[in-house]
Parts: C-alpha cells; sequence; structure tokens
C-alpha cells in the first residue's frame, strides 16, 4: 500500500539479480524452474513518485530429490572384507559396520549377522535408513533445543547430539553457507569465527535432515 500515492510495480530479486516484476496487484512472480542452491528473495515496491521499500530477505534452499538413496552402494555378500564404516544396502535398506571390535561380525555368517535379516545383525551394523531415501520435503524442525545442540546460545563450540555420522551445514541469517563440517557421533562444531547472530544448522544424517536455529554470542 502507499499511503500518499500509488504502488506502480513490484520487483522481485534473487540477491542483486533481478528475476523480474509486476505491475498488477496482487503482485506476484513465479520461478519455474530454480537449481540445487540456497536462493536469498526479496521484493522492492516502488510508487507512482519513485520512491522505493524494500522486503526483508527470504532464504530459499531447494535440494535434489532422492528416489534410490543406495544406488551407489554395493549389495551385501558373506565375508566380504568389510572393516568399521564400509557401507551395503541390503533387505530395501542402508547399513554401515560398527566400530571395533563389532567390526569384525560384519564378516560372520549372512544367516547371523547380514545386515536387515541375520538373527545378530544389530550387534554388528547400524541401521542408516531406508533406501527409498526422503526428499527436501522431509526436513524436520526441532522443537526441543536440547535434542540436537547445545549449548544454544553458544560463544563457539556446539556440541551435536545424533547418534551417527553427520553432514552438518549453517547458513547465515541471509541463507548463505558459511560452514559445513562432517561430524562424528555426538560430535562438535566450531562456530567461533562466526560474527554474533541467528543462524539455521542443518543436520543431514543420510536418513533424515534435521535443522535448528542457534544463537552465535
Amino acid at each position: 500500500t502507499d499511503a500518499d500515492g500509488s504502488i506502480s510495480k513490484v520487483e522481485f530479486y534473487n540477491g542483486a539479480t533481478k528475476l523480474g516484476e509486476d505491475v498488477t496487484a496482487p503482485y506476484a512472480y513465479t520461478v519455474s524452474s530454480a537449481g540445487v542452491g540456497t536462493y536469498v528473495i526479496s521484493a522492492k515496491a516502488i510508487d507512482n513518485l519513485g520512491a522505493v521499500t524494500a522486503s526483508v530477505n527470504v532464504s530459499v534452499t531447494v535440494v535434489a530429490v532422492v528416489t534410490d538413496a543406495c544406488s551407489s552402494i554395493d549389495q551385501y555378500t558373506e565375508n566380504n572384507g568389510y572393516v568399521a564404516g564400509s557401507k551395503v544396502k541390503n533387505a530395501g535398506k542402508r547399513f554401515e559396520c560398527k566400530e571395533w571390535p563389532y567390526s569384525g561380525w560384519c564378516n560372520g555368517a549372512s544367516w547371523a549377522y547380514a545386515p536387515g535379516s541375520g538373527a545378530y545383525w544389530a550387534d554388528a551394523w547400524y541401521d542408516r535408513g531406508a533406501c527409498s531415501a526422503r526428499t527436501g520435503e522431509s526436513d524436520v524442525v526441532a522443537t526441543d533445543a536440547t535434542v540436537l545442540i547445545s549449548p544454544n546460545p553458544s560463544s563457539g563450540i556446539i556440541n551435536i547430539h545424533v547418534d551417527v555420522l553427520s553432514t552438518v551445514t549453517v547458513y547465515n541469517a541471509q541463507g548463505i553457507e558459511v560452514m559445513k563440517s562432517i561430524v562424528t557421533p555426538q560430535g562438535a562444531m566450531d562456530m567461533s569465527s562466526l560474527s554474533s547472530g541467528m543462524y539455521t544448522v542443518r543436520i543431514d544424517t543420510s536418513s533424515e535432515v534435521l535443522t535448528q536455529m542457534v544463537i552465535k554470542n
């Protein structure tokens, strides 16, 4: 709205790049083919006298749709020389060989240790989720700050409370990636190099994606 005139048009931007404009209310712009990545979307309203008001930035992340998370993982076979960290697929799921001394059982008889089907497979393997993996729409926002990350707020080191090796990505308030790391189970990440402010921490465990807002003091 414009108290002393009228809106001539609204322009839409990705960062500093103009995407398009609309001269008719309700003002809108459709992005039909955005590639994978993070976009910082904003709008500028221009009135009949040329005055401009810009909106706040909105971060939008487009991720690839994964239909088969096991496509690049070898099928499990009995006594195949597996070591700690070896990844296989079996019975429609992904599995990872546990740490020593449990890793030796990954090469045991299939009736006992075949991941997902052997009588004692859980003694040797981690269940890393279904082959029919999630899409980008399955991100879960944590509602309990103690579930995923502590301390929060933090002055530097944050502890990541997940039980699997995870990819942790940090985005600033503009949706720009500022840090990325592979974090071990119940591991930590050092954010001390970042400026004070609000950040989004995205934790990809391979079977699910979790996000949580973190305040850096």
